[in-house]
């Protein structure tokens, strides 16, 4: 297919969500690609790159690829009864966070530090960004019960081969954080990895719902 991709139409209503074309510039040959982030998210576009690098080197190579109806058929054998009930401990009695308020003119600083590297940390560098963003909400809305929506990767399921699945397996969830009194900052790094954990068998109901 020859031509160019138009970038303005294919984020209109009604317009296909993958477009891909062929063309040359400077005597070099290009392959033009454009796809909504609603198709792929980017671990597909890594397994899709090396599909055709693969291809290009041997066109009869077997491929690892796991289509995503296969992600979607392995959802629908969880039990939904108990992914319910998960959340609804999850969210029992969960406020609304009213934010943002008027804080005035006055202004805080807090600073906190974690190690970039995993071997030197207690806690994924997810974890301590959900508990900064909770303690930032809760801050501005007074409230030591924070929920916020959290977007996942999706790809923590327990299905074989999930890390070869193209599609959209990203997914996102209400995530809830309580601050209290007799917590430390530990205790609440603890909570939040521990939930996340947990979430993980349970963050996809919405694609049966």
């Amino acid at each position: 297919m020859g031509g160019s991709v138009d970038i303005k139409a294919i984020s209109s209503y009604g317009s296909p969500l993958s477009e891909l074309a062929v063309t040359e510039s400077d005597g070099k040959v290009f392959i033009v690609w454009d796809v909504h982030h609603s198709l792929i998210d980017g671990i597909s576009l890594s397994l899709i790159f090396d599909r055709v690098a693969s291809i290009y080197q041997n066109p009869s190579a077997p491929s690892n690829i796991i289509p995503f109806k296969s992600f979607i058929e392995h959802q629908a054998l969880l039990s939904q009864e108990e992914a319910k009930k998960w959340w609804a401990e999850f969210l029992e009695g969960a406020p609304v966070s009213d934010w943002p308020r008027d804080t005035g003119s006055g202004s805080e600083t807090v600073r906190l530090t974690a190690p970039l590297s995993s071997a030197d940390r207690p806690f994924t560098l997810a974890t301590y960004i959900k508990t900064a963003w909770a303690y930032l909400v809760g801050t501005y809305s007074g409230s030591s019960d924070v929920v916020f929506g959290c977007t996942n990767w999706g790809r923590s399921s327990s299905m074989p081969g999930v890390l070869s699945v193209v599609g959209p397996t990203i997914t996102t969830v209400p995530f809830r954080v309580q601050f209290r009194d007799e917590s430390t900052i530990s205790d609440v790094l603890y909570k939040v990895q521990s939930d996340s954990i947990k979430m993980a068998a349970h963050d996809h109901i919405g694609l049966l719902e």
